[in-house]
C-alpha cells in the first residue's frame, strides 16, 4: 500500500518518483492523492482535512505504465479522468486467483 510516508521524501521537492507494483491498492492510493489535488483545487479547506496538502498529485505529472508480457509498455493512466485504471493489474489478479481456485478444486475433489 502506498502511504503518505511514501510520499514524504518526493514531493514538494522537485524530485521525481518510479513506483513499480502488482498491487491495485497502491494505484488506487495514487489515484487518491491526484483526486484530491483536484477536488482541492475548488474546496482546498475540506480535501486537506482528508488528505494533507503536501501529497496532493499534480495529474499533468504523473504517468502510469503496465508492463506486457512481450517487454512493451502500456499507458494506464486516462487523461480524460486523471486517474490510473487499475482495471488491467485488477484482471491479472483475478487470473492469478481463478488459477489457485482451480489447483484447490484439484486438491479437494482428488
Amino acid at each position: 500500500r502506498l502511504s503518505q510516508f511514501t510520499l514524504e521524501g518526493v514531493t514538494g521537492y522537485g524530485n521525481t518518483i518510479l513506483l513499480t507494483t502488482h498491487s491495485p491498492y497502491t494505484l488506487t492510493s495514487l489515484n487518491n492523492f491526484i483526486y484530491a489535488y483536484q477536488v482541492g483545487k475548488k474546496r482546498p479547506a475540506e480535501t486537506e482535512q482528508i488528505i494533507d496538502r503536501k501529497y496532493w498529485l499534480d495529474p499533468t505529472e504523473v504517468s502510469a505504465y503496465m508492463l506486457k508480457p512481450d517487454g512493451t509498455a502500456t499507458d494506464i493512466f486516462d487523461r480524460e479522468i486523471n486517474q490510473i485504471d487499475a482495471g488491467p493489474i485488477d484482471q491479472v489478479s483475478r487470473s492469478m486467483n481463478e488459477a489457485w481456485d482451480r489447483l484447490l478444486k484439484i486438491e479437494v475433489n482428488g
